[in-house]
């Protein structure tokens, strides 16, 4: 009997104090479904007026729903009282990263960074079949870079026999 009065106490207490909490947390969750459910159809209809694929259409409304949501569980949970710093910093990563990730490789990197390594891996190792003579023919910016000797042998890795 004692257990279940302490118990009831212990409710009441919590409801009292975190009530208005978890009032506007259930508040703020409501109204981002309701919101996100209006910008789905909203979207869905633009998009049918403009003739978008139907597939495209039902991707970009729901990922648009999605994220609406996440802002309104994001504002449910300050209400509770949760540090959300950390949390929309993680996210804000999260879309640089994914970004970055969709963008595809640069042309810098396509281009530069294969020849790059190609000319400071052949001047580290020689070439077993054939020795670099005179100029090398690697590109006039990789010079500063690698250094002035890249890509030439000296005359004992010339004589050098794989």
């Amino acid at each position: 009997m004692d257990l279940i009065q302490r118990v009831c106490q212990v409710a009441i207490e919590f409801l009292v104090g975190y009530s208005f909490q978890l009032l506007g947390a259930v508040l703020a969750i409501i109204a981002g479904f309701s919101v996100g459910r209006r910008i789905l159809s909203l979207l869905l209809k633009v998009q049918e007026k403009s003739n978008v694929d139907v597939t495209v259409r039902q991707f970009t409304a729901s990922t648009v729903r999605l994220l609406v949501l996440v802002m309104f569980v994001i504002v449910a949970l300050n209400r509770l009282g949760v540090a959300i710093t950390p949390l929309v910093a993680a996210i804000g990563g999260l879309a640089v990263g994914l970004s970055l990730a969709l963008q595809g490789p640069s042309p810098i990197t396509v281009l530069a960074w294969p020849s790059f390594f190609r000319a400071c891996l052949s001047s580290a190792t020689p070439s077993p079949r054939k020795a670099v003579r005179g100029k090398s023919k690697r590109p006039s910016w990789l010079r500063p870079i690698c250094g002035q000797r890249m890509g030439r042998s000296s005359s004992s890795q010339q004589a050098h026999r794989w």
